[in-house]
C-alpha cells in the first residue's frame, strides 16, 4: 500500500476581505479531511486539477525517489450531496488542501517528517497554489491546511506571518458550524470587492482601512483566554456589519437570509451568527449552542 496524507479542511472565523489588504485573519481546522495518496502502479491516471499539477511541479530543496510521483485525490469529505443532486462544496478550502496534501506527500516520500516541516510545506504549497490561482488570494487557506491548528494569519513580505493559537489561549466560547444549504461563489465575491475598491475614492479607502483595523482587533481577542465572551461577540458583530456594508455597496451577497435568521436566534441569547469566509453561502459560525 502506498503513502498517503490527510489534510484537514478549514474555516475562516474572522478577517475575510481584510486579509486581502494586510489585515489579520483567524482560521481553524475542521474534522473533515482531504486525502492525497500515491497512485498504485497500473491504475488509470486521475484527472488532475491545476493546483495538483502545480504542486507536483513545485521545485523542492531535496532529491526525490524514482519513479516520479503519481497521485490520487479524495475530496469527498469537502462536499455534500443530498436528494440525489450533484455534490456541492462546503467551503472548506479544497484547493488549498490539495496543494498542501501533494507537497506534504512529496516531503513524506523523501523521508521528511511532515510535522517538523510545516513551515516548509506551507511555503512550497503556497507558491504552487498561487501559480495555479494566477497570483490571487491571501494564502490564509493554505496556511490553515498546512498547520492543521488554529492560527492567526497576516500577509507580509517576504513571508506571511503565521502564529498558532494553542488551546490554552483560546476563549472558551460555545462555537458551532452550520451548513447554510447553498455554496458560496467566492471568486465572484472577491472580484466584485476588488472592482468596488478600484472604482472608489477616499470614502472607499477609509472603509477598507477601517475593516483592516477591525480585523486586527478581533483577531487579537481570539488569542486571549481571559477575554469576556460579550467583548469578542461584539467585535465579531462589528466586523460582520462592516463587511456587510461593503458587500451591499459592491453588489455581492454576504449575509444570506439563512444566516440572518440564525443571527436573530443567537442574538436573543447574547451570541451571533456570521459567515466563515467570503459569505453568500457555505458555512456559518454560530457563537452559542446550536439551535433547535
Amino acid at each position: 500500500m502506498g503513502l498517503s496524507v490527510r489534510v484537514p479542511g478549514k474555516v475562516l472565523l474572522c478577517g475575510e476581505y481584510a486579509v486581502l489588504r494586510g489585515g489579520t485573519a483567524v482560521l481553524a481546522p475542521v474534522s473533515r479531511a482531504l486525502t492525497v495518496a500515491e497512485a498504485r502502479t497500473g491504475t488509470e491516471a486521475q484527472a488532475l486539477s491545476p493546483v495538483v499539477r502545480e504542486a507536483l511541479a513545485e521545485p523542492l530543496p531535496f532529491s526525490e525517489p524514482s519513479p516520479p510521483l503519481r497521485v490520487t485525490v479524495d475530496r469527498g469529505a469537502f462536499f455534500h450531496a443530498a436528494g440525489g443532486g450533484p455534490p456541492v462544496k462546503l467551503g472548506l478550502g479544497s484547493s488549498a488542501a490539495e496543494a498542501v496534501g501533494v507537497i506534504a506527500l512529496r516531503f513524506q516520500r523523501a523521508g521528511r517528517h511532515r510535522r517538523s516541516s510545516r513551515r516548509e510545506v506551507f511555503r512550497h504549497a503556497l507558491a504552487a497554489h498561487r501559480r495555479a490561482q494566477g497570483g490571487r488570494g491571501s494564502g490564509a487557506d493554505v496556511a490553515a491546511c498546512a498547520f492543521g491548528t488554529w492560527i492567526r494569519y497576516r500577509p507580509r513580505d517576504p513571508e506571511p506571518e503565521v502564529v498558532p493559537i494553542p488551546a490554552a489561549s483560546r476563549p472558551p466560547l460555545p462555537l458551532s458550524l452550520l451548513w447554510t444549504g447553498r455554496p458560496a461563489d467566492t471568486r465572484q465575491a472577491i472580484d466584485r470587492f476588488e472592482t468596488w475598491e478600484r472604482s472608489g475614492g477616499r470614502a472607499v479607502r477609509e472603509k477598507v482601512e477601517r475593516l483592516v483595523r477591525l480585523a486586527d482587533r478581533t483577531a487579537g481577542l481570539w488569542s486571549r483566554r481571559d477575554v469576556r465572551p460579550e467583548d469578542l461577540t461584539a467585535a465579531l458583530r462589528d466586523y460582520a456589519a462592516a463587511v456587510d456594508e461593503i458587500a451591499r455597496e459592491a453588489g455581492f451577497p454576504y449575509l444570506t437570509p439563512e444566516i440572518r435568521r440564525l443571527d436573530e436566534e443567537a442574538r436573543a441569547a447574547g451570541g451571533l451568527a456570521k459567515p466563515t469566509g467570503a459569505g453568500g453561502g457555505d458555512l456559518a459560525l454560530l457563537v452559542r449552542p446550536a439551535p433547535r
